[in-house]
């Protein structure tokens, strides 16, 4: 039971710890993550903490995540409304955290 707890697995569409309640996990399509991270992810750092993906895809996750960020900053700055607030700053931050491992 304390390797459940510490292991992260994606159940549904973002990634979270098992529970009782959702052991019924889909495998990682990692084409649909790198297309909308923010569709399998809460936050940023939650990429550094999947351990289903290799460093190279998080980092590919990060890298168009901050692509969708960036675009939707500008369209935020055009006065077109681009969705959520931006996240610029944590995926930024995630692909630091990353590179420095």
């Amino acid at each position: 039971m304390q390797q459940l707890k510490s292991t992260i697995f994606r159940s549904h569409s973002k990634v979270s710890v098992p529970t009782f309640k959702n052991l019924i996990f889909k495998p990682i399509n990692i084409e649909r993550t790198m297309i909308n991270p923010a569709n399998f992810y809460d936050k940023p750092d939650a990429v550094l903490h999947d351990s289903n993906l290799s460093t190279q895809q998080q980092k590919a996750v990060l890298k168009n995540w901050e692509f969708d960020a960036r675009e939707l900053d500008v369209a935020d700055h055009e006065n077109m409304n681009g969705g959520p607030p931006g996240l610029l700053s944590e995926v930024l931050k995630a692909i630091d955290e990353l590179e420095n491992k």
